[in-house]
């Protein structure tokens, strides 16, 4: 249960480190190409380079650019989509390991053997549905950096709030086991005793 919880801390911390840092990068590099071209800056004008080269038949006109609404609708999109499909992710593979522990303890043969693959199908369930709340989370820090839009850094913020409110606690295992088996949360192996320290 500590190892997972563990991975839950680091997620968490990850993606609010990881997309800071990304975010403050990309708004930083999005400020400074906004200060070559502005008035009185040395450097060629890209959008009157790329009308001349498309009126010569060279190249195509520029339509977008990281800046543009076009572009980030399309990283909005996109971001909504990776959301729909990390909670279709996390409930289908939380439904699917709920039947197979199910399963298991039906066909059990040694209750303690059984109940430890029970509580295994919970920790595999919470880190899943972790790695899945993650994908958005990193795919909004990753586009906040190529864009210099701090507001896809929104989807990071959410995967981290959700992470933390997915961790994984005794309470949550013990419910677990309950639907389960039916039975009452057992203590994990070697756990016995301890309350009387």
């Amino acid at each position: 249960m500590r190892s997972c919880q563990l991975l839950y801390l680091v997620m968490v911390v990850g993606l609010l480190v990881g997309g800071g840092v990304l975010g403050f990068m990309g708004l930083s590099r999005s400020g400074t190409s906004a200060a070559a071209g502005a008035p009185g800056r040395s450097g060629p004008d890209v959008s009157q380079t790329s009308g001349l080269l498309a009126e010569s038949g060279t190249a195509p006109p520029v339509t977008g650019s990281p800046g543009s609404g076009q572009v980030f609708d399309t990283y909005w999109i996109v971001l909504g989509v990776a959301t729909v499909a990390s909670i279709t992710i996390a409930v289908g593979a939380g439904w699917w390991l709920k039947q197979q522990a199910t399963g298991q303890w039906a066909s059990r043969a040694d209750d303690d053997a059984a109940m430890a693959r029970v509580q295994q199908g919970f920790l595999q369930r919470a880190v899943v549905r972790a790695a899945a709340v993650e994908g958005p989370g990193l795919a909004g820090a990753a586009f906040a950096y190529s864009t210099g839009n701090g507001l896809l850094l929104l989807a990071t913020a959410a995967s981290a709030v959700t992470t933390a409110a997915l961790f994984p606690t005794r309470g949550r295992m013990d419910r677990w086991i309950e639907e389960v088996t039916g039975a009452v949360g057992l203590p994990e192996p070697g756990e016995e005793g301890q309350g009387n320290g």
